[in-house]
């Protein structure tokens, strides 16, 4: 079933509000409420109550001929346990604010249909709240969604609260209305207005040359020492490359603008990286010209479930910069 712009807007609708719904999370007084997953990663309020609302958002809109089928990051265990009834009383607060009438139950049922294996030939990926520690911090961070079709990206949206809609602003200015990145295969990457989210927008274009040092995008978590692996790539990359700091699928943005040059991520995790951390990036990055692949010079692959198992790590760099890139990272990991 071929995405139809109506169901791309109501796609894009539910970021903008997404957004609105993390934003107040963010700024609510002593922090978000937060709890610690198995796997020692935090999961917020905010996670649980946007992946509902875009999962709900989505089948209102009629984006499936059958059932929905939604590869999410979070279940709804842990708000199905009752030491964590105050986790879910906040959840369904924060939901209900979106649409009033869903009850607590319709709304666990929304989370856990996120469980898809992402085998299948049409499904969505999301990421309700990527870069969740940049979230608890007060920093940047992203609501992702994505839509695949056998295994290619077809559309992608990152909402980014934080992140003002001018480029040449410093990343930790935060403003009141955050910046949508919307992008379809074939058409384009645009940046648009939380508050607007239907407007077209300003298309957006990675620069054709590079006259100058490059500047990466890096998370807060790359750690800035003289040793840092990301530190040696830079060193190889020249005199001047310098680096901007901001968590989330925001650095994809970032690129796709050309407030930064590239990103690089390297391998972490012997399964492979999460889809939902990836795909709704990658289409932002690639349809405003970007070249993204593996730190091996491949394209990500989309087809083996809900990892990216035959990928190791990430680049996402202008076309001028890739192969300059993809050399000084396989460069420091021989030398390592």
């Amino acid at each position: 079933m071929p995405l139809s712009d109506a169901t791309a807007e109501v796609a894009v609708d539910a970021i903008a509000a997404a957004c609105g719904v993390a934003r107040r999370m963010q700024q609510r007084s002593g922090g978000p409420l937060a709890v610690t997953k198995p796997d020692a990663s935090p999961v917020t309020v905010a996670d649980f109550a946007i992946q509902a609302i875009l999962i709900l958002a989505l089948e209102e809109s009629g984006a499936a001929d059958g059932p929905l089928l939604v590869a999410g990051e979070e279940s709804a265990a842990t708000l199905r346990e009752r030491s964590h009834a105050p986790l879910l009383d906040a959840v369904v607060t924060a939901v209900q604010a979106w649409r009033q009438e869903l009850t607590a139950e319709q709304i666990l049922a929304a989370i856990d249909r996120g469980a898809h294996d992402a085998r299948a030939e049409v499904f969505w990926t999301i990421d309700p709240i990527d870069g969740t520690k940049g979230f608890v911090l007060g920093g940047q961070y992203a609501v992702c969604l994505a839509r695949l079709e056998r295994g290619e990206i077809v559309f992608g949206a990152l909402g980014c609260p934080n992140l003002p809609a001018d480029a040449s602003a410093p990343v930790d200015q935060h403003p009141s209305s955050g910046t949508l990145f919307v992008a379809g295969r074939g058409a384009g990457t645009w940046q648009r207005t939380e508050h607007a989210p239907r407007e077209r927008g300003v298309r957006l274009r990675v620069a054709a040359s590079l006259d100058r040092p490059p500047i990466l995008a890096a998370s807060h978590a790359s750690t800035p020492s003289p040793t840092g692996f990301l530190t040696r790539v830079l060193a190889r990359l020249g005199p001047g490359a310098t680096r901007i700091r901001l968590d989330s699928q925001c650095k994809y943005a970032v690129v796709a603008r050309g407030q930064a040059d590239g990103y690089a991520r390297g391998p972490r995790d012997v399964a492979g990286e999460f889809i939902w951390d990836h795909a709704p990036g990658t289409i932002v990055a690639v349809e405003a010209g970007a070249v993204v692949s593996d730190i091996d010079g491949r394209p990500l692959e989309f087809t083996h479930g809900r990892r990216l198992s035959a990928n190791r790590g990430v680049l996402c760099a202008a076309p001028a910069l890739h192969p300059r890139l993809l050399e000084a990272v396989r460069a420091e990991r021989a030398a390592r």
